[in-house]
């Protein structure tokens, strides 16, 4: 049997078709029924299938047509829009996400814009490639289009560029060009563990940046057919490879992602038992937690926020009551997260989870740069949820957009623990206004958070400060996320500095974040803190390592890094609670 004939751009168009049409109608059915299990990776597969598809195969056709005719002309400017709409699709579904997991409110009105980014990013290049592939199917009989011969009577020819028109458009190819060269470093920064925002922000939207220079490299190798100079084309020949070496490579945090489920749970079976799924009840597993650890759609549709209620700056310390001078110009509040209903029946319990911010130990805030929708995750699962602030080292002042005045100063490590102490203290004196059961407390936070998360819930259940912490607080668990243990930028107390001295045979049970490519905090920073617990032949600590994964990759809340590990969170704290 021939199957040449079989091979045609009328028979890929049809391919081409049902993949746009199936990613569309698929993607309305996962957004009016969000249950993120591992069925939904049809869709995933689905998706980025007809993105790869529609590279290869709008790069094949725009070779085919004929642009002295009108209609293929049209044709072929649609196919540039479509790359350049995959282009602005992925930064608006990143950014869409992004912002609503930062925002307070979950009300539709308010976040309108932000899920019209998400959406319009995702559904229009798809509705423009079945566009296409339509308009396609009608013409496809009429092969002049798609071949180079006098125009037909019915079609118009079409007047060659003004000058004016082919500089215009050689613009966005000098653009791709100097994105893919830009793209060279960022790839490189990543391998190298970058310690600024690239490291911060690239690996955990590598998936994006794939699609991004896959559209930019696919456009650049279309104008190539169209230069006459052979050596600009060898040129821009090779800057398409690299194009395509990049765009390989910013896929590949996404493509580990197996390995880091792997990795989670045996690491998390080791500490907590090879049979700990059957200490969670199929019920509340199957109501209340993640079905899977990651399904793909959730990266680029998003996670939906879910619905607690929220108290914002509560004031629990005024610095101008401390018996310490260098408390003067303080004022510390936090933000509160409930369960609606009171918890009751939720798999929390109104157990404690106290929040702790990273930056260093000198910047940032509670609320929008805490993992704000993490909060109101765990409040919905019936845990009451504190976001705090404490104290920073910033002794001229000097606040900015993220870092409020009023917790600035200058601050020790003993400082910010005492600040946390603080805190404990009024919990003691307030739970019962809270429904806050101390007698369950977890600490969790990243960074220099996580550092401060590991000092406050080891200090407390080591015994040994009861002076700085309330007594009334039991901690069951401690969650730290790349905690930037050994590392304090200011000055403290030495087992406070590090922490991991505080391990003992009955210290709480710990689940650690951590990137391997983290510039910031070395991977063997949370290893160190594991062997303590080994040490002092203390199972119960499990570390997650994440392949590719840079500091603070778990920022973005639906993204492949935070949902692995916010899959084992909520298992482990349930377990424990």
């Amino acid at each position: 049997m021939n199957f040449r004939k079989y091979i045609t751009l009328k028979n890929f168009n049809y391919i081409g078709l049902v993949l746009f049409l199936s990613s569309i109608l698929l993607a309305i059915f996962y957004l009016l029924i969000p249950i993120y299990n591992l069925s939904w990776h049809i869709l995933g597969i689905t998706y980025i299938g007809a993105m790869i598809f529609g590279f290869i195969f709008f790069y094949f056709l725009s070779r085919k047509l004929n642009k002295s005719i009108k209609i293929a002309y049209r044709i072929n400017s649609s196919i540039n829009y479509y790359f350049l709409l995959i282009i602005i699709g992925m930064f608006l579904m990143l950014f869409g996400n992004f912002f609503i997991s930062v925002s307070y409110s979950n009300s539709l009105f308010n976040l309108f814009g932000f899920y019209f980014m998400v959406y319009f990013g995702y559904f229009s290049p798809l509705s423009l490639g079945l566009i296409i592939s339509i308009v396609l199917i009608k013409k496809s009989n009429k092969n002049r289009i798609f071949v180079k011969e006098n125009n037909p009577h019915n079609e118009k020819p079409l007047k060659k560029d003004s000058k004016v028109r082919q500089i215009l458009g050689s613009i966005p190819s000098l653009i791709a060009a100097i994105v893919i060269i830009a793209g060279i470093y960022a790839v490189i920064l990543i391998f190298t563990g970058d310690r600024g925002i690239i490291g911060m922000f690239l690996p955990e939207f590598g998936l994006f940046m794939t699609f991004i220079f896959l559209s930019m490299t696919f456009f650049l190798i279309k104008k190539i057919a169209g230069l006459q100079s052979k050596k600009v084309q060898y040129f821009f020949y090779a800057l398409s490879l690299i194009g395509l070496i990049i765009s390989g490579i910013f896929s590949l945090p996404f493509i580990s992602t197996p390995i880091a489920i792997n990795n989670a749970e045996v690491n998390f079976s080791q500490a907590f038992g090879s049979n700990w799924r059957s200490s969670i009840g199929s019920d509340i597993s199957s109501k209340y937690f993640l079905q899977s650890q990651f399904a793909i759609p959730q990266y680029f549709l998003g996670v939906y926020p879910e619905e607690c209620i929220i108290e914002r700056d509560i004031l629990y310390f005024d610095g101008s009551e401390s018996s310490y001078p260098v408390d003067e110009n303080i004022t510390l509040y936090f933000d509160l997260y409930m369960p609606q209903n009171k918890g009751v029946g939720l798999p929390g319990e109104n157990s404690t989870l106290i929040r702790i911010h990273g930056g260093a130990w000198r910047s940032y805030d509670k609320g929008i740069t805490n993992m704000l929708q993490m909060n109101k995750y765990f409040a919905a699962q019936g845990y009451i949820v504190f976001d705090i602030q404490y104290g920073l080292y910033r002794p001229d002042r000097d606040s900015d957009a993220l870092t409020p005045l009023n917790v600035l100063g200058n601050f020790s490590i003993d400082d910010m623990i005492r600040h946390i102490g603080n805190f404990t203290y009024y919990l003691e004196k307030n739970s019962d206004k809270f429904g806050a059961n101390l007698n369950s407390v977890f600490i969790s936070g990243g960074s220099a958070g996580g550092h401060l998360t590991c000092a406050s819930a080891l200090a407390i259940a080591s015994g040994n400060y009861f002076e700085i912490f309330s007594s009334a607080l039991t901690i069951k668990g401690l969650i730290p996320f790349y905690p930037a243990n050994l590392l304090p930028l200011s000055y403290g107390t030495d087992e406070l500095i590090r922490p991991s001295k505080l391990v003992n045979g009955s210290s709480p049970p710990c689940l650690i974040f951590q990137g391997i490519q983290d510039g910031l905090v070395p991977w063997t920073v949370s290893q160190t803190l594991k062997n303590a617990y080994k040490t002092a032949n203390n199972d119960a600590c499990a570390l997650i390592l994440f392949p590719f994964a840079g500091h603070a990759n778990d920022i973005y809340f639906s993204g492949h890094f935070n949902l692995v590990f916010l899959y084992y969170m909520e298992r482990f704290m349930y377990l424990v609670h």
